[in-house]
């Protein structure tokens, strides 16, 4: 538009332009203000203009049938196309653009800017709705907030809830106290309450899922109807469908969850695999990245546990730490050369606990069949058996240890008919033996007692000996004695 069509309009608005019967207000256009009464400080611009308006004071109406069935409503601002067509009685609303508050009757403090914003309101109040289709189809809730095209366009009552980006809470119907702010955020919520969303897509596919916080591009995308995760970092909870009370921090954490419940995970790509998984912890880059079934799993550490895909109530605590069975404990990679502390492990050993005991413990039998040798470990081959391809071990240095073969304590063991537990058996293809040396004090004690047992009846045997021993002595005395007295009797 321009200078020349500007200065023409406005000539031509003051030319037509007359004070009303009702004082000071101001109209243009056929019909506009047609039937006010007593309303006072109104300005109508535009055919049917105010046209019902009978009461109603301090309202600005700018358009063809803006304000058009207006009666008593006050301090209205409407400019556009039958922009707060129907509004009666409703007060100190602010509509701009075609057709915004279009159906609003009674309600009162909205702000609409953008085509058809809030345009099916009725009766909700302190809405503001920012952009095209912006809370459109709202009809009572009141408090909504909503800037960016199509954004909360389907909310009828739903209340509370604040949408900033382009379709976020675009198919939100009846959900309350909803954040969105991001494209596309919240887009397909209908019922859930309470999420807040943050980030290009974040929950886009969420129905009605609630208590849920998702901060991060496409966090949380396919959550549909689990409730209570937090989902913080790019792709966090990305497929979570059902999931339930999960965390997840960090980008790619969590990843393909779908229906896993309680789980915790910190780090980038931490359970970045877990599907179905339930209960698990992991902190750390990677860690328990393959997990997808287990259940009740612990890793601390860089890429800790991040292999197993279904082990279950294992433990990982380390940089690299693997596990390759359910129901283990494992403390750092092949590089740990020492593992203490300042008192010794404890085992659980309490009598009143204890049931069907039996003294069958084998000790010498079992002890003398073991052969202690010295090695060298060879990782790389334990690291291909395991499987891991993650950790590889760049140190050369070796050291030469000491102790038994496991495969033989076994056989040593079936051999003597004891069933020993200090043989950790293979649990899955990928598990290796183990040694539990420990438990190797019990038989040792047992061949020790055995030792004692036999030394004792030696020495009684001895005892016995000597006994005998100083009897003989005496009696050969007695017969040198003898000897003697004949002797000398003889001679005389």
């Amino acid at each position: 538009m321009n200078k020349f069509t500007i200065i023409l309009l406005s000539n031509i608005l003051l030319l037509t332009s007359t004070v009303s019967f009702s004082q000071f207000n101001l109209y243009s256009g056929k019909d506009a203000l047609k039937n006010n009464t007593t309303g006072i400080h109104n300005t109508a611009t535009g055919h049917n203009a105010l046209r019902s308006n009978l009461s109603g004071s301090y309202n600005i109406a700018v358009g063809p049938g803006s304000l058009y069935r207006n009666k008593s409503g006050k301090n209205n601002t409407s400019i556009g196309y039958q922009s707060m067509y129907r509004n009666t009685s409703g007060s100190e609303n602010v509509a701009f653009g075609a057709n915004t508050l279009n159906s609003n009757s009674t309600g009162n403090y909205n702000s609409a800017f953008g085509t058809f914003a809030l345009g099916f309101n009725q009766t909700g109040m302190n809405n503001t709705a920012g952009g095209y289709h912006a809370l459109m189809s709202n009809t009572t809730a009141s408090a909504n907030t909503a800037f960016g095209s199509f954004c909360l366009q389907s909310n009828t009552i739903g209340e509370n809830n604040v949408a900033l980006g382009y379709y976020s809470l675009y198919n939100n119907e009846i959900g309350n106290r909803n954040v969105a702010l991001g494209t596309n955020t919240l887009g397909n919520n209908v019922s859930g309450n309470y999420n807040v969303a943050s980030g290009h897509h974040s929950m886009m596919r969420n129905s009605s899922g609630s208590f849920n916080v998702a901060m991060g591009g496409q966090s949380l995308h396919h959550n549909v109807t689990g409730s209570k995760n937090i989902g913080l970092g790019y792709y966090a909870l990305y497929k979570n469908i059902s999931g339930l009370q999960n965390s997840s921090l960090g980008s790619n954490s969590l990843e393909n969850n779908l229906s896993g419940d309680y789980n915790t995970a910190t780090g980038s790509q931490s359970l970045k695999d877990n599907k179905t998984g339930n209960e698990n912890t992991a902190l750390g880059y990677q860690s328990l990245y393959r997990n997808t079934a287990g259940n009740k799993n612990t890793a601390i550490g860089y890429a800790a546990y991040s292999r197993g895909f279904a082990y279950g109530n294992s433990t990982a605590i380390g940089a690299n730490s693997h596990v390759s069975a359910s129901n283990q404990i494992r403390f750092g990679d092949e590089k740990v050369t020492s593992i203490g502390g300042k008192v010794g492990w404890s085992k659980l050993s309490d009598k009143r606990f204890k049931y069907d005991i039996r003294k069958d413990v084998p000790g010498l039998e079992f002890i003398n069949k073991l052969e202690a040798v010295t090695y060298f470990v060879d990782n790389e081959k334990m690291l291909d058996f395991m499987g891991v391809e993650e950790c590889r071990i760049s140190d050369t240095t070796l050291q030469r240890e000491s102790g038994f073969l496991a495969q033989d304590v076994e056989k040593a063991a079936k051999e003597s008919a004891y069933d020993f537990s200090g043989v950790d058996l293979p649990a899955s293809g990928e598990d290796s033996y183990a040694l539990r040396y420990s438990d190797f004090t019990v038989p040792l004690v047992q061949a020790v007692q055995e030792l004692s047992a036999e030394n004792e009846e030696l020495k009684a045997r001895v005892k016995v000996l000597e006994s005998e021993k100083e009897k003989l002595l005496q009696l050969q005395q007695e017969v040198a004695a003898i000897k003697a007295l004949l002797n000398s009797q003889a001679s005389n």
